[in-house]
């Protein structure tokens, strides 16, 4: 075997058997489709995703009552009196419903082959081609499946062949991931000549209608007959293509994905609206997943796009995230103002595809933070520091000056009166308890908020430089902003402090979210060498996360690792991670 060989067969990952559950199974996608395989001998099995497939319509959630209850909200939190600052939070920020729309499967695709007794077995993930594989024999005859998510021709296309010609069925349909439910989440399914069309409305209301569509080529002059619903094939090579579209992006999905399937082979790459990884990236089996598998923006969707800059990947990834952001500050100005008052535009720790801005859920720790938005635009700001692109620019710059306005808008002069800080701020999902020994949630200019708001502000002027754009109106107010962004403060134990200047204990000290560390990844504000003070803060606060707990979910233990790497400390991968 040559070098070149032997390092592409390091990019494969190989099994010995079929998966068993979802969680084992190899994924293929395109950035707009996605399946995942099981590899399974006598009923294959594909779940299959199209990322604009959601759950309902756009909603109206704004809390009517929000921004008349703000200033006692303030109030209450100056006042350290947390239950109550809760209690209005519960009666007039919540917003109705309480949750914003979720991401659906899109269908599931089953090759019936009914290989019982199979050797030879292997199951192949390909990262240098992107294909998965599956091959094995029965009674001395081969098979093998090749299955890519194309993008060029926006469809998945799965490659039989044998030794001889064999019979099996194709069935599409609309399932739920539990095997033994048997309701169909379809309109109709019809099955002609060589194709299967699925129709469905996913519920709620006003939602965008899918078609799905499954075309058959047989290479060899097999056949293919529709019996029922199904496809029954002949063969022993043939092509299998799924293609689907929504009314998201055409008024007429089945005209498109019919004319997808067809020129599958031949057709030119076309440009599509394109949506961001969801928290599961586009993979999801549920009708009901995990936190609805919608973009959760207090840390998932902003690591998710971490590696594109770095990764020479911006130009691919970063549309999609910057179609939404601009989609979110439109709707988002209706929250500001109707929530909070403010000029400009906010979001708070979700969103979904109709670019929700309203609070998500109805949990204390994490609804009630409208810097969502403005963190992730600092992400993609962050981008241009990677790969310049002035019309990137433009279009961030358009979004990142309405972020802006609204933290100007919402910060106040802080108790002191020496800073601006956010009120009601919080750390993202964490706890205090307060000098009284009660839990709290509510407190004034976050470490997390005050780090955000000082990298979006430097992010604002460095554009205006850079886009000689030196008059801007809001020039002098964000330069004298910056002046009265309070400095990360240390507790009496050296640590860097969560709740701004107040020294809180917190209530899970191995909490996953290490949100008051924002100033050392991602953004550049706390240095080994150039603040060793502060980096030796905060390497205190990963020692005491660590020694209760922390790290314990997968991409908790990603931060940490880039922390880590912030503080030049490279032997620290063993230690926490040696279990």
């Amino acid at each position: 075997m040559d070098s070149d060989t032997s390092q592409l067969r390091h990019l494969q990952i190989h099994y010995s058997a079929p998966a068993t559950q979802w969680s084992e199974t190899l994924p293929i996608g395109n950035g707009r489709l996605g399946a995942v395989v099981y590899g399974r001998t006598d009923v294959e099995l594909m779940q299959l995703n199209e990322n604009s497939v959601w759950y309902g319509g756009p909603q109206e959630r704004t809390p009517a009552d929000a921004n008349r209850m703000l200033p006692k909200l303030r109030q209450l939190v100056r006042e350290e009196k947390h239950s109550e600052a809760e209690a209005l939070v519960k009666e007039s920020f919540f917003a109705t419903p309480a949750s914003m729309r979720h991401y659906e499967p899109m269908g599931t695709a089953t090759l019936e082959f009914n290989h019982k007794h199979v050797a030879d077995y292997r199951r192949c993930l390909d990262l240098a081609t992107s294909q998965v594989s599956v091959q094995y024999t029965v009674d001395g005859n081969s098979f093998q499946r090749d299955i890519i998510a194309s993008h060029p021709d926006n469809a998945l296309i799965l490659r039989f062949t044998a030794s001889k010609s064999t019979r099996f069925i194709v069935r599409l349909d609309r399932l739920s991931d539990n095997e033994t439910d048997t309701n169909v989440y379809a309109d109709t399914i019809t099955a002609s000549g060589s194709h299967i069309v699925v129709h469905a409305t996913p519920g709620g209301f006003n939602s965008n209608r899918l078609c799905c569509v499954l075309g058959i080529v047989c290479d060899d002059g097999g056949t293919i007959e529709a019996i029922g619903n199904c496809l029954v094939i002949n063969s022993a090579s043939c092509r299998i293509g799924i293609a689907a579209q929504t009314t998201f992006r055409h008024a007429n999905p089945e005209v498109i994905a019919m004319t997808q399937i067809d020129q599958a082979l031949t057709r030119p790459r076309n440009d599509y609206k394109g949506l961001p990884a969801t928290l599961q990236g586009i993979w999801n089996p549920s009708f009901a997943p995990a936190w609805g598998s919608k973009y959760t923006i207090n840390i998932n969707m902003q690591m998710n796009y971490w590696p594109a800059a770095p990764c020479s990947l911006i130009d691919d990834c970063s549309v999609p995230v910057v179609d939404l952001l601009e989609r979110m500050s439109v709707r988002g100005r209706q929250t500001a103002k109707v929530m909070y008052g403010c000029r400009g535009w906010c979001a708070h720790h979700n969103t979904d595809i109709w670019a929700d801005t309203s609070p998500q859920d109805r949990w204390m720790p994490a609804t009630i933070w409208p810097l969502g938005g403005l963190w992730l635009s600092t992400t993609m700001m962050d981008t241009l520091k990677y790969q310049y692109d002035k019309a990137l620019h433009d279009r961030l710059f358009n979004v990142h000056e309405g972020a802006v306005q609204f933290v100007l808008d919402f910060m106040i002069p802080s108790k002191c009166g020496s800073y601006l800080v956010t009120n009601p701020s919080l750390s993202p999902e964490n706890t205090f308890v307060s000098k009284s020994g009660n839990e709290g949630i509510f407190c004034e200019g976050s470490t997390m908020d005050m780090t955000l708001i000082k990298v979006a502000l430097t992010q604002f002027i460095w554009s205006l430089e850079r886009l000689s754009n030196v008059n801007h109106p809001l020039k002098g107010p964000v330069e004298t902003a910056l002046t009265k962004i309070q400095p990360l403060a240390l507790n009496q134990a050296g640590l860097i402090q969560e709740w701004g200047l107040n020294d809180y204990e917190e209530a899970e000290p191995g909490h996953r979210h290490v949100s008051h560390l924002f100033g050392l990844y991602p953004a550049d504000l706390i240095h080994p060498v150039q603040s060793p003070e502060l980096a030796a803060a905060a390497q205190k606060v990963l020692k005491r996360r660590l020694a209760n707990g922390g790290g314990h979910t997968g991409w908790s233990r990603a931060w940490l690792l880039n922390f880590y790497a912030r503080l030049l400390d490279a032997e620290a991968y063993s230690s926490p991670f040696s279990d």
